[in-house]
């Protein structure tokens, strides 16, 4: 997923805006393992590292949930939701943004209905930890 190789990239002190995209081939995920290996001497897989991403990603969901933040305050900006002024994609927005919204929920593992993250996807990450800090709030989805 191009959102755990973006924290991934973002993790190992790069900025993904200012890089190459990951289809370059520039920084792939096999290069970044090996850079993380050469640096830290810790053995990572491309693998191992997409998931060290997705962890972060998951993790700062898990901070806005934690704080309160629900289904309702994630919205796409009003930009991509209104009609292009001028230019050739004049007229043109996004027709259905909660579709939208529902296909990345599904894609990182959060409940559709209340924005919560769900217990397994936590478990898969070993954020243990952090599950039970959800549910003690009951802020975790099953």
């Amino acid at each position: 997923m191009l959102a755990s190789y973006g924290e991934a990239f973002n993790d190992l002190g790069y900025c993904i805006f200012y890089s190459a995209a990951p289809e370059s081939g520039v920084l792939s995920p096999r290069r970044l393992a090996k850079l993380y290996t050469t640096l830290t001497g810790i053995q990572a897989s491309p693998q191992e590292i997409l998931e060290a991403g997705e962890r972060t990603w998951q993790l700062k969901k898990a901070f806005n949930v934690r704080e309160g933040l629900t289904r309702e305050h994630d919205r796409l900006p009003k930009r991509m939701v209104t009609p292009i002024l001028s230019g050739p994609a004049k007229g043109l927005k996004v027709e259905n943004p909660e579709g939208l919204i529902d296909e990345a929920y599904d894609a990182f593992g959060w409940d559709k209905r209340t924005g919560y993250i769900r217990r397994s996807t936590l478990l898969r990450l070993k954020l243990d930890d952090v599950a039970k800090q959800l549910e003690s709030m009951g802020r975790i989805a099953e």
